[in-house]
């Protein structure tokens, strides 16, 4: 399985932590036999909405100075200690460099002269600025380039040749569960080639974040202009949203935004830990213009794409990653199909322990469940003996339509059966996203929903865009195991073909087309010839498990939410804390308890896929 949160130790540049949030997630549109196809749509309003609270208090703002050097190129001074937190001091930025401050000086005097005929308009409308600024920042590109012409580091560099045109229409592609997105102005590589020349706006282009024509240039610098900074930054995260989109394991994206009520500009840095900002800048103040062109050349001084935060050991789908220096081969071959529903069963076990301890993760996804190369040595898994105390004092008999005792059994006896003892092969990682069932479901729970877009239950992702509170259950996180497994499946190399390829697509896909591959996975049939040439053989083996779990987490939901609304009726309209807690509990080992009797089911199937294969 893929770890989507990872450390990069490439090089002297900046390690990257890579983490996938809410705010950055969704693939592009994906590719069909008749080009790209936009999945269903969202409103902006909503979509901001979402951006806003994806970002909530994590913001910051800086000096000018300061992002300069978080922008410009950089080497480590000295070799990187891993047991400490790494910051910008230990890093020679390129901007701190005497030639650079030559470089800066020369182009704060060449710009003055060439802002002489911008005529900025006044009023509250916002589309006049346009033009004006698309003028200005082309003005402080093109004293930037001026003094880099001869700097290979320009020449070769992710922003050679940028250029600012006035868009103002939507883009030709989007990102999952949005409509396409309507920058007001946006910068790449010879972009004035589809404007007027007079007035900066595009002709009738329709431009791509993610091109299908790899000779074609993609969208860098949106910007954006309001005349309100919180607004302006709810919009330009849906930006920075689609720039994650086309390279999700990038470090960051970069923003502009221009308040023309103030007359501001910021430089606004989206990250995996929230908003990095610049303080705002006055553009027509001739004070300010230095700190403007210190983050313009820095930008411009790039010369490879890990400069702009881009990873330069993956293309989003093979991976460069740097091996010791060992006798042992630089890959394992490995029958990962009885592997693969092991490291899920002991993960699910990890999961479950923590549910004893009254917490929930809330955030399964293929990069939080590992799997092991090798088995380690681990506690075996215990039920707690204060078990009754810890499904509450309310009695569920009435309501269950099964006993908790009776799901413990069952998993005990599976267990025993699939001889799962202190040799783990699998866990889950990442709890940042858990709650604690003590407070969870108290009166002021905001209802914030947590968790990775593929991987979220059908019923989570639609409560995203309902306006009602939702309470995530374990029932929640007990599909998402099962999309885990499914992307696994899906996404084993052993098999490659263009319907395959398609039906990858849609897994990564909306919701619709999820649900779609879903349908058409579970009824695949592992008689059936084509299938097998179309998707697989490791597919078709994991087919009859993945079926029979699909039934069991659709028949939980059902169950799930008949006995919440049957509670809800009988305590007037209010579950309490002990109840939830309960209620949340019994479905886990239900749910496990199913799973792993699956796996008992079928483990012959799973045998046979060697012997199949050979």
């Amino acid at each position: 399985m893929t770890n989507r949160k990872t450390t990069s130790k490439e090089g002297p540049e900046e390690t990257s932590r890579l983490q996938y949030l809410g705010l950055l997630s969704g693939p592009t549109a994906a590719l069909s036999s008749k080009g790209y196809i936009r999945p269903p749509t969202s409103h902006q309003a909503d979509l901001k909405k979402v951006m806003r609270a994806e970002l909530g208090d994590q913001t910051w703002q800086f000096p000018l100075d300061r992002v300069a050097r978080m922008l410009s190129p950089k080497k480590r001074i000295a070799p990187l200690d891993d047991k400490v937190i790494d910051h910008l001091g230990n890093y020679a930025c390129v901007s701190d460099s005497p030639g650079f401050m030559k470089k800066l000086k020369n182009a704060v005097m060449k710009l003055g002269p060439r802002l002489k005929d911008i005529q900025w308009p006044s009023g509250p409308d916002e589309r006049p600025f346009y033009t004006p600024l698309a003028q200005f920042l082309n003005a402080c590109v093109s004293v930037c380039k001026e003094e880099l012409t001869n700097d290979d580091r320009y020449t070769k560099g992710p922003f050679h040749d940028l250029e600012f045109i006035v868009y103002d229409k939507e883009t030709q592609d989007s990102v999952d569960g949005a409509s396409p997105v309507k920058p007001d102005l946006v910068g790449g590589k010879k972009f004035m080639a589809f404007a007027d020349s007079d007035d900066c706006k595009v002709k009738s282009a329709r431009l791509y974040w993610n091109p299908p024509d790899k000779n074609m240039s993609p969208i860098l610098l949106p910007v954006e202009v309001k005349d309100n900074w919180i607004e302006l930054v709810c919009q330009a995260a849906t930006y920075a949203r689609c720039l994650f989109s086309t390279s999700p394991l990038r470090q960051y994206s970069l923003v502009l935004g221009y308040n023309h009520k103030e007359g501001t500009f910021r430089f606004l840095i989206f990250h995996r830990g929230g908003l990095s900002a610049s303080l705002p800048l006055d553009l027509r103040d001739e004070d300010s213009h230095k700190s403007l062109l210190h983050v313009f050349l820095s930008l411009l001084s790039c010369s490879h794409a890990r400069d702009a935060g881009i990873a330069a050991w993956c293309n989003e789908r093979q991976f460069k990653l740097p091996v010791d220096n060992s006798d042992k081969p630089d890959y394992v071959d490995a029958n990962v199909d009885e592997i693969l529903h092991d490291a899920v069963l002991h993960a699910m076990l990890g999961w479950l322990a923590i549910c004893q301890e009254e917490l929930q993760h809330r955030d399964v996804s293929v990069g939080n469940v590992l799997r092991l190369e090798n088995p380690v040595e681990m506690p075996s898994f215990k039920f707690k003996s204060d078990i009754a105390d810890l499904i509450g004092t309310l009695s569920l008999s009435e309501t269950l339509p099964f006993t908790v005792t009776e799901q413990i059994a069952r998993l005990e006896s599976s267990l025993a059966e699939l001889k799962v003892n202190t040799r783990c092969l699998g866990f889950i990682i990442d709890g940042d996203m858990a709650v604690d069932w003590k407070t969870y479901f108290d009166a002021n729970h905001d209802g914030t929903r947590s968790g990775t877009f593929e991987f979220m239950s059908d019923k989570l992702r639609e409560s995203l865009y309902l306006p009602r509170t939702y309470i995530q259950s374990t029932v929640d996180d007990l599909a998402s195991f099962y999309y885990v497994g499914q992307w696994a499946a899906v996404f084993n190399p052993s098999h490659q073909s263009d319907m395959l390829e398609q039906l990858r697509n849609h897994v990564a896909g909306p919701l619709a087309w999820r649900s779609f591959a879903t349908s058409r996975i579970i009824n695949l049939s592992p008689k059936t010839p084509s299938h097998r040439q179309d998707y697989g053989l490791f597919l078709q083996c994991c087919q009859p498990i993945l079926k029979e779990w699909h039934d069991s987490i659709d028949s939980l939901d059902r169950r799930f939410v008949e006995v919440t609304d049957e509670l809800t009726a009988h305590f007037d309209g209010k579950i309490d804390s002990n109840t939830y807690r309960s209620l949340f509990l019994s479905f886990s080992y239900h749910g496990v308890a199913d799973f792993a009797q699956i796996l008992e089911r079928h483990g012959a199937s799973l045998a046979s896929y060697d012997k199949l294969d050979s």
